[in-house]
């Protein structure tokens, strides 16, 4: 299953990764130049610019896995399409993600293993949310009613390939700290769109696969 949604992740990254950059270009470069212009502001107007920036990650992230999705399935929009129709996911996707992040930290704070296993079971609530419309708790529960069998192996290679993709991040940032530790703001703009373009598309286009087989399993079983 882990080996075979990543063969497919691979050759569909290489053939569509420029397709996916110019449908998610606008929302990228709004996201990246807040989260870059947010450093150089004062800490009420930084939390205010977090929040929003929070919420574009969010839709920009709703983009992503619609835009995936279509492509898989051979069905395109208009790029206006994405934009709008993810607007509707902000919210549910907002509390999913949200939910789902403090359950993995404390699950990571209590000895990294059940981090792991959550991480494992609950990835896929988002995808309920936007490709089959469930609500928040309803994404949840269905997530974590997924085979727990398999847990362990989805939670250790996302997080090996999460983990990855932060140090190769880190050390690229790294390069760039100045005398006072400080980032150049145009550094931080780089750095965003290169992790969004390395890591998080090719995440999502492997989470994807990785959800669509396990339910063509399920429903084969």
């Amino acid at each position: 299953m882990i080996l075979q949604a990543l063969t497919k992740s691979n050759q569909f990254y290489v053939k569509n990764i420029f397709k996916i950059i110019n449908i998610c270009v606008f929302p990228l470069l709004l996201v990246s130049v807040l989260s870059s212009y947010s450093v150089n502001n004062n800490e009420n107007s930084s939390l205010i610019l977090t929040f929003i920036t929070a919420l574009l990650q969010v839709h920009l992230t709703g983009v992503l896995i619609l835009v995936i999705a279509d492509i898989s399935n051979n069905s395109f929009q208009s790029t206006i399409n994405y934009y709008i129709k993810s607007l509707y996911y902000i919210l549910p996707l907002f509390c999913v993600s949200i939910l789902t992040g403090l359950a993995i930290v404390f699950g990571f704070l209590a000895f990294l293993l059940p981090g792991i296993f959550i991480l494992g079971k609950l990835i896929f609530a988002q995808y309920f949310v936007i490709l089959r419309g469930k609500g928040v708790f309803e994404s949840l529960e269905l997530a974590w009613n997924l085979d727990s069998s398999k847990a362990w192996n989805i939670g250790i290679t996302v997080f090996s390939l999460m983990l990855l993709g932060g140090v190769v991040i880190i050390l690229f940032i790294s390069s760039f700290i100045n005398e006072p530790n400080n980032i150049e703001p145009v550094i931080l703009f780089i750095t965003s769109i290169l992790s969004f373009i390395l890591i998080n598309v090719y995440l999502y286009t492997f989470l994807l696969h990785l959800f669509l087989i396990g339910e063509n399993n399920n429903e084969t079983s």
